[in-house]
């Protein structure tokens, strides 16, 4: 009887570990069987959204391949930092991926104490790549003057921190072009953080709101109503759902650029052999002519890196940015509980 006992507390302490996330998948289940059950991807952000766009069009197309269900989740109680935190924290099994934006690299550069770094993750994939555009709301463009990206600044330049700007959250990629257009045209906006780019988008179209900076993929359902007007696409070349509208670098302002990459990341013990399934079925869903297709419509740009690649990319990225927000003085309060910045990461 007390091997018996002993034999079922151990049984149950090594299910305790598995269930916090301390031993690999492969220990409950062969990488050879992934996936036997449905995949979710957590976006820590709200629907409709940059991020929520591209990652449920990946899903959609990369199902087929991946042989199950690919779910996606949008987990935004408490900040979007509560749906990274749960990402993180999931079983490293391949079943919970986590979707990201820039904050992967930049939430620890940013918000003091935040718990987690890009090393914390294991990437599985670069799967899109947003350009923000410029825009102003319609009404407030006619009743100033405003038809074009130099107008917009002469106008800013003379009424200083009158003219609102919409972003998805503080601190955003939204944050990071707002800053690279004050330093080089020499304007400064009011900043008006929204619950995502969704939102900042919908009130400036409604005139709550004077510019936005939305990504392609959120600008799209409005280009028909004529609430809000492109002024400038932060790329370097013009893209295809706004073929008519100029880019920041075509109008002189070649620092003025932003796009949001969008990642997909597994826990950091999640076996290789796991890793290599998702790569491979996220890569063939972002080639499939269906896709594409619907990406244009959407207004995103999809683009592919597999796990080895976006992971020389992530320390680039953290590299440049680690020398901007010394440069730009930036730094939030560290989060406690549930109260956090308000969308305190980047999409």
């Amino acid at each position: 009887m007390i091997t018996r006992h002993r034999a079922a507390v151990c049984v149950c302490l090594v299910a305790l570990v598995a269930l916090a996330g301390r031993i690999p998948a492969a220990a409950a289940e062969s990488s050879d069987a992934f996936p036997s059950r449905p995949v979710e991807i957590i976006v820590p952000f709200a629907a409709g959204g940059g991020l929520d766009v591209a990652t449920r069009l990946l899903a959609k197309y990369a199902e087929p391949h991946l042989g199950q269900r690919i779910t996606v989740v949008n987990k935004t109680r408490g900040g979007n930092i509560a749906g990274n935190l749960e990402g993180i924290a999931a079983a490293p099994d391949g079943y919970t991926l986590l979707a990201w934006g820039m904050g992967l690299v930049t939430d620890e550069l940013i918000i003091r104490n935040v718990p987690y770094t890009f090393q914390d993750v294991v990437p599985v994939c670069t799967y899109a790549d947003d350009p923000e555009v410029i825009v102003v709301q319609a009404r407030f463009a006619r009743d100033h003057g405003i038809d074009s990206l130099d107008s917009l600044f002469d106008y800013v330049r003379a009424n200083p921190e009158q003219v609102t700007i919409g972003m998805g959250g503080n601190w955003t990629a939204h944050d990071f072009l707002r800053l690279k257009m004050q330093a080089s045209a020499d304007v400064v906006f009011n900043r008006m953080p929204f619950l995502g780019g969704a939102p900042a988008i919908k009130a400036t179209a409604e005139g709550n709101c004077n510019v936005a900076l939305p990504y392609v993929s959120e600008l799209i359902p409005y280009l028909d109503a004529d609430d809000v007007i492109p002024l400038a696409v932060a790329y370097t070349e013009r893209i295809s759902q706004l073929p008519d509208v100029p880019t920041t670098v075509e109008l002189g302002y070649p620092d003025v650029t932003q796009t949001l990459w969008r990642v997909l990341t597994a826990p950091k013990e999640t076996p290789p052999a796991i890793i290599h399934r998702l790569e491979a079925a996220f890569r063939k869903a972002t080639i499939t002519s269906g896709l594409r297709r619907e990406a244009a419509a959407l207004g995103v740009n999809p683009v592919f890196k597999g796990s080895s690649s976006t992971r020389e990319f992530l320390q680039k990225e953290h590299d440049y940015y680690a020398d901007k927000t010394v440069e730009w003085a930036i730094r939030l309060p560290a989060p406690t509980g549930e109260t956090v910045p308000p969308e305190g990461s980047i999409r």
